[in-house]
């Protein structure tokens, strides 16, 4: 399974697992702080841990080095950095799931295989209405009544 067709899944309520975690360390923000970020652009430390905590359960960045990370994104200790990464892995990364997917470009076509032959790859086509919802367009010879405008009278 390549790490291409695989998509990372947490529970619901892993979010305010997270809030609770950081909130132990100290790195809320106030509603001040979040505004001033959106405002001015910058990243929330929200947003820089949701995006440390998606590369990790990726396995972008190794456990080894989020303390590391930590400390250097939120101005932690070394001691509190190693902590922080310690709860988050066991309380978040380890509720991780991760699903294959197959790419929506390609699918397996399965048909009588001749010999010493492959699966063919094609690409998949997306229905937006059945057949039988579909309608032919009018053509104006062969209207059998007119089109008429009626105004609903009060």
């Amino acid at each position: 399974m390549s790490k291409k067709n695989t998509r990372i899944v947490f529970p619901e309520h892993i979010t305010s697992v997270i809030l609770e975690i950081m909130k132990k360390y100290g790195l809320e923000e106030t509603e001040q702080e979040f505004l001033k970020k959106f405002k001015s652009g910058k990243i929330r430390r929200g947003a820089k841990m949701a995006e440390i905590i998606k590369k990790t359960a990726e396995e972008k960045i190794s456990i080894k080095k989020l303390p590391s990370i930590l400390k250097e994104n939120f101005n932690l200790s070394i001691e509190n950095a190693q902590n922080l990464a310690k709860d988050l892995e066991e309380k978040v990364l380890k509720l991780a799931q991760k699903i294959s997917e197959i790419p929506e470009t390609e699918t397996i076509i399965e048909s009588k295989p001749k010999e010493n032959s492959t699966p063919k790859l094609e690409s998949k086509l997306k229905v937006e209405a059945s057949e039988e919802t579909i309608k032919p367009p009018r053509d104006s010879k062969n209207v059998s009544h007119k089109d008429t405008y009626r105004e609903i009278v009060e």
